[in-house]
């Protein structure tokens, strides 16, 4: 898969934008894009921290 965005890089050095050193959490739902913090999403299932 190739992909090409302006909304976020990984290491670019942008702190505005750069995923490394960031978090991602896997939910075992849907969010429903209304219900704060997780979306109602269910329970987590994984997660990790994205590095090089």
């Amino acid at each position: 898969v190739n992909l090409t965005t302006s909304e976020w890089c990984i290491g670019c050095g942008d702190s505005n934008k750069d995923l490394l050193g960031k978090a991602v959490i896997v939910h075992d739902g849907v969010d429903d894009y209304t219900s704060q913090p997780s979306g109602a999403a269910g329970t987590r299932v994984g997660c990790g921290v994205i590095s090089k």
